[in-house]
Order: C-alpha cells, then sequence, then structure tokens
C-alpha cells in the first residue's frame, strides 16, 4: 500500500468533525530523561494530504472524535499512566474481550482505541468507554469524545493520532503479545474489532455489587486496592457513598 492509499484509510478509519482538528510538530530537544511537549494548535478538519504529513512524521495530527449529529465512529480511553505494563495489558483486553485496541502515546502512555462500523452516538460511546475503564482499574482517565453533544461553534477536543513518523514511531498499536503492529495490519485489526451500535449495546462489564453506582475512583480501588496509608480517607469515602446511596 503506497502512502497515499495508506493516509487514505488513516483518513476513513478516524472519521471525526469535519470544522476542526489539531496539529503539533516535533518535540523540542530536551534533556536527558526531561519530558518535553510539541507546541499544539488548531485547523479546519483532517484531510489525506493531513494524514499524509503524520505518517511521513512532517507535522502531528489530532482528530475530534465526535462529528455533525453527535455521532462517533472511533472513542478512545486515554490512559495516562507511564509505568504500565505495555504487553501485559494488551495480553488483558485479549483475555477479557473488549474490544479496544491499545496504541502508545507520544508520553509513554496508550490509547485504548474502539473502532465503530457505523455511526453511534456519542453519549453511548462516553458510557461504554467510562464502563470499561473502570473494569480495567483506570477510572479517571481521559474519555474521547469528550463531548456527546456540540453546539453550532464548538470545535471539541482532539486526541493525537497514532504512527507518526511511521518509519521510527514509537507510537503503534500493539497485538497481545506486546509487540508493535505494522500500519496495514493495524487498520485490519481496527476493522476487524470495529462494531456496530447494536453490538456495543450488548457489550455488559460486571460490577461490584457492594459498590453499584459508585464514583468510578472507590469502584476502581475495590478491584485494586487501597494504597498503604490511605485507610483514613478510603473509610471516609465509602462512609460518603454508603450514606448516599442507603
Amino acid at each position: 500500500m503506497d502512502l497515499e492509499a495508506l493516509a487514505a484509510a488513516f483518513f476513513a478509519r478516524f472519521k471525526g468533525l469535519d470544522r476542526a482538528s489539531g496539529s503539533y510538530g516535533k518535540p523540542p530537544k530536551g534533556k536527558p530523561g526531561e519530558k518535553v511537549k510539541a507546541a499544539a494548535g488548531s485547523r479546519n478538519g483532517a484531510t489525506v494530504d493531513a494524514w499524509i504529513a503524520h505518517l511521513r512524521g512532517a507535522e502531528g495530527l489530532g482528530i475530534v472524535p465526535i462529528c455533525e449529529g453527535n455521532v462517533c465512529f472511533f472513542g478512545a480511553i486515554d490512559v495516562d499512566q507511564y509505568t504500565l505494563n505495555l504487553p501485559k495489558l494488551a495480553a488483558d483486553l485479549a483475555d477479557i474481550g473488549l474490544p479496544l485496541v491499545p496504541c502508545r502515546t507520544k508520553s509513554g502512555g496508550v490509547h485504548l482505541y474502539l473502532f465503530l462500523a457505523e455511526p453511534v452516538p456519542a453519549e453511548l460511546v462516553v458510557q461504554k468507554l467510562t464502563e470499561w475503564a473502570v473494569a480495567l482499574g483506570f477510572g479517571g482517565s481521559e474519555i474521547f469524545p469528550k463531548q456527546v453533544m456540540l453546539t453550532d461553534s464548538s470545535k471539541g477536543n482532539w486526541i493525537n493520532m497514532p504512527y507518526f513518523d511511521m518509519a521510527n514511531t514509537t507510537r503503534y498499536a500493539m497485538d497481545k503479545e506486546g509487540q508493535p503492529l505494522p500500519t496495514p495490519v493495524f487498520l485490519k485489526v481496527a476493522e476487524r474489532l470495529s462494531l456496530t451500535e447494536t453490538q456495543l449495546r450488548s457489550i455488559t462489564i460486571e460490577q461490584e455489587d457492594k459498590l453499584l453506582d459508585g464514583p468510578p475512583c472507590l469502584q476502581t480501588l475495590a478491584k485494586t486496592g487501597f494504597p498503604g496509608g490511605s485507610r483514613n480517607n478510603a473509610m471516609f469515602n465509602l462512609a460518603v457513598y454508603a450514606r448516599k446511596r442507603y
């Protein structure tokens, strides 16, 4: 697949808002071990040419997942943790059976992408991704789209795209062994895991009965355990939850 065809395939897979997108360049050079971020900006909606520049490494691209009509063709959980065992996470997703594609981010975290085979209401996408984030122990992570409804003038919030500078990229999707997926393979996996609205609605995650409808942070801690030194805060927040529920 030549670069233009590849860019067209990415453009179709990450269909987003027509009126806005994001852009960023290569990060400035910093000291060893220092985290540096690229300058960010905004522009009109993405084009195939913008994807070509992204895949070449000339200019990074960000896509706003919510489209006109308040629907989405993709969404993501943005896990902003830099000490994750990414191969284990990829294996956990495969074991649990959640149709999410893990992609390493420019900051060393991970975006867990949900792909859709048809336009799906943004509200449903956010609801499902929030539930799945809690089930995976990532309650409180950013969910994209960040809006479930756009105003006439709203440009939404964009998320950085994977495979920037694809020949040398560190922003790649992973298989269940944590190995990088080449771009054509990634596109095939995304296509295979794409869901219809009916399929998305049918996926349910068991919640802890004792914390049913509880805050995502408490549901996450109930699954992962409360860290040392947090006893007093944990007991206080559990008591507040119990009083409100019962």
